[in-house]
């Protein structure tokens, strides 16, 4: 995924992105773990249409994220 200078998702760039992968499985990558604002973050990636993100919870492992996994896991749920 591609984030802007700000910690924001670069939403143009993204579909730009997804537009090219033709249908594909499209997973937004550990740029995640580096945005602002996680939950306003997830928001704008499910409505780019990505189908999975590679997070650690934006933790150095997944481990110590683990909390933050779990709220947006109950998030993207909804």
């Amino acid at each position: 995924g591609c984030l802007k200078a700000d910690g924001t998702v670069d939403m143009a760039r993204n579909k730009e992105l997804i537009d090219a992968a033709q249908g594909m499985n499209v997973t937004f990558h550990r740029a995640f773990d580096m945005c602002k604002d996680p939950f306003e973050s997830l928001e704008q990636i499910i409505e780019l249409g990505c189908d999975t993100i590679l997070t650690s919870g934006q933790k150095p492992t997944a481990i110590e994220g683990v909390s933050l996994l779990s709220e947006l896991v109950a998030k993207a749920n909804n």
